[in-house]
């Protein structure tokens, strides 16, 4: 096994006691698992143990056997063939043995214990559900009563004896509001509140059979992922599926919608009620992992989307009603309805493009207010996890009271709607005020020519931000770099364009890459990326050791205590605490960064062999670098692209074919195929999938 094959001491005795012990518990613990159906022992019978630990099902040895006994001159010439052929051998079954990890394997279940189930009764009744819900989410009483009532009838449906006439429909539901109005937050307390596992996910990562991104069941196995494997608690979760507006069928297109239409219809199946066969660990069923099949029959879907567009639909149809003549509607009437997503119907729906058969299937529609400056405000304060308490509690545990008074918190609710997010803004100009107590007390204590600790970060290397310039360029976004001069402000235009896009997790990444790393120093130099003159770190100090030296230094100041002694001490120690700080911190970082790496490599081992849609990261004389979705990146070495011999174009950052003068770029994106991941080296290698066709480009 992997873990005694890394142990480089003890004796070979004691080296099998524990192989032999480790077998036996994952033989207790987890069921055996079909080598070629992936099946689970309690799916597919009782398993047949061949050499090498390789389980077999009986149905998969009879499947065997019977396809050799329909050819077996085939078979037989075909053995006659390989033992002739030099160099080639009968591999070694004991090779194939615990592939699984055991995160992805299904435990036993265990004896039922004498706890009482999960049933009606733990249900809470619609009015205590909407007072529960009171407790977290200010405003949005309808959504709150739709939801309690909806909820309850759900698990009632879900317990109820089976009646062979009357078949109740379920209560999937379909929430409309605009963005940062609490969609996500309100399906997250609710499932919080009920201890029911929760999944959740972007609608515009869904593909019909994962063209391009994840299939449509891959949300139950997110779900099943949820219940720690647990079906039967899986069976009674919520999955909330977001940004449910973006697979709208697209109007006037030719091609087929496989983001769009096609995404509905495939959900069909999953919102009425259906036996799904998920993979247990993983997004792909191609994956060396057990299946295990979830019925969906019990499982509350709800959808959420701002449907942008909506309004203008359900504007044409108000003034369509409208009546003539001096009585009439002016047309601009509902222009200033902040609200108008209320008067929504199903016809508006389906205009938009939702398909009727997807909508029937989710019977409850309700919609969410935008917010208001007041709703913003008690957002602020009122909540049980208010985002205040949160901080007057952070701030506390260093002794410091943080108060805000009524003005201030309506100076935020009006910034919060400047930005049109809804309640997304509210912490983000926190955060804001926070970066300016920093920058604050750092000037004042570099005018005032005291001792203290800065927060310093160098300007970048040009290479590597017209490297980055580059990658950026094939996203179709720009940079601005003067001669010699690299702005701050570029970098934070760069990221504020990126916001909310499917490559904002990887810009922003290769973005930071592309900076030098920030340090703390005795002496101001100021901080590049912040685009700040002076910078500190002031609002930490249980959590960094500088901060804990400025707030002992600002405390000797505002006491009274900061004399020519403790000047001079402070002078003699500063600049060793900040060295070592900075040496401290990129141990940590450093730390961090190879345990990600380890843990990378090591998902990436329950997946070799499978294909994935990428992006071409980085380019280097020896290969390409490749990044997921899921910012696990690797590399496609130049020995493994075999249709040509490629080259590096060091100014262009590109990698060019000799003779079919194929053009690889930063950005692209690419499909490839898993070759290996190496656990000591923690290193990935892919490959280009169909390369003939890919990467086509000129010089």
């Amino acid at each position: 096994m992997s873990e005694e094959k890394d142990r480089v001491d003890g004796t070979a005795d004691e080296t099998k006691a524990e192989t032999k012990s480790s077998d036996h518990h994952t033989e207790d613990t987890y069921e055996k698992v079909c080598f070629m159906c992936r099946r689970p022992e309690s799916k597919a019978g009782k398993m047949i143990t061949l050499p090498g630990n390789i389980n077999i099902c009986p149905d998969c040895m009879q499947k065997s056997f019977d396809t050799m006994n329909q050819n077996p001159g085939q078979i037989n010439e075909m053995m006659n063939n390989m033992n002739n052929m030099p160099n080639i051998g009968m591999f070694d079954l004991s090779g194939l043995s615990n592939q699984i990890p055991n995160r992805q394997r299904v435990k036993k279940k265990e004896e039922k214990k004498k706890t009482k189930e999960f049933s009606i009764k733990d249900i809470p009744p619609p009015h205590r559900i909407k007072a529960m819900l009171d407790e977290y989410v200010i405003g949005q009483e309808r959504a709150k009563k739709v939801m309690s009532v909806a909820v309850y009838n759900h698990y009632k449906r879900v317990f109820a004896p089976q009646d062979g006439n009357i078949e109740i429909e379920k209560s999937n539901m379909l929430m409309i509001g605009p963005t940062g109005s609490g969609k996500t937050y309100l399906v997250q307390t609710l499932a919080r509140l009920l201890d029911v596992p929760l999944a959740i996910t972007d609608a515009t990562s869904l593909t019909e059979a994962g063209y391009i991104g994840d299939d449509i069941e891959s949300v139950v196995s997110k779900l099943l992922a949820a219940a720690d494997n647990d079906v039967e608690r899986a069976e009674h979760g919520i999955i909330f599926i977001d940004e449910i507006d973006k697979i709208a069928k697209k109007k006037n297109t030719n091609q087929r919608d496989v983001s769009g239409e096609a995404v509905q219809q495939g959900m069909l199946k999953l919102l009425e009620g259906s036996d799904i066969e998920v993979p247990v660990g993983a997004n792909s069923k191609n994956a060396m992992v057990p299946l295990e099949t979830v019925n969906t029959r019990n499982i509350l879907f709800i959808c959420g989307g701002a449907f942008p567009d909506l309004t203008d639909i359900i504007k044409e149809r108000l003034n369509k009603t409208a009546s003539i003549g001096f009585q009439a509607d002016l047309k601009d009437k509902y222009d200033g309805d902040k609200n108008l997503l209320s008067q929504v119907t199903l016809e508006d729906l389906r205009t938009f493009g939702m398909v009727p058969e997807f909508l029937g299937r989710l019977p409850i529609v309700f919609t969410l207010e935008s917010l208001n400056e007041d709703m913003l405000v008690e957002i602020l304060k009122e909540p049980k996890n208010a985002i205040l308490k949160q901080y007057k509690r952070l701030l506390e545990l260093d002794e410091v009271k943080l108060e805000f008074d009524d003005d201030a918190l309506r100076s935020i609710a009006r910034k919060a709607l400047e930005k049109d997010t809804g309640a997304r803004a509210l912490r983000s100009i926190i955060e804001d005020f926070m970066l300016l107590a920093n920058e604050t007390v750092a000037e004042d204590y570099y005018w005032q020519e005291l001792p203290f600790v800065y927060r310093t970060h160098e300007a970048p290397d040009e290479e590597k931000i017209r490297t980055l310039a580059t990658f950026i360029n094939n996203f179709g976004y720009s940079m601005h770099i003067g001669v010699n001069e690299i702005r701050p402000k570029e970098i934070q235009k760069l990221l504020t364009k990126v916001e909310d896009t499917p490559e904002e997790a990887m810009i922003s990444r290769l973005a930071l890459r592309s900076m030098k790393q920030a340090k703390y120093t005795a002496e101001n130099d100021g901080h590049f990326g912040l685009a700040a003159n002076y910078y500190t770190h002031f609002t930490s100090p249980i959590r960094r050791y500088p901060d804990l030296q400025i707030h002992r230094i600002i405390k000797d100041n505002l006491r009274g205590r900061m004399n020519e002694s403790k000047i001079e001490h402070y002078q003699s120690i500063l600049p060793e605490v900040a060295k070592r700080s900075s040496e401290m911190e990129r141990r940590a970082d450093e730390a961090e960064r190879e345990t990600i790496k380890l843990k990378k490599t090591e998902y990436m081992q329950a997946h070799i062999g499978e294909e994935f849609d990428g992006v071409i990261s980085g380019i280097t004389k020896w290969g390409m670098y490749v990044e997921l979705p899921n910012t696990i990146e690797g590399l496609v070495h130049v020995t493994n692209m075999t249709d040509d011999h490629y080259e590096y174009n060091e100014e262009r950052y590109e990698m060019i074919g000799m003779h079919t003068r194929k053009v690889y770029k930063l950005g692209e994106a690419l499909r490839v195929q898993v070759l290996d991941a190496d656990r000591l080296m923690r290193t990935i290698d892919f490959k280009i999938v169909n390369q003939g066709g890919a990467g086509d480009g000129e010089e």
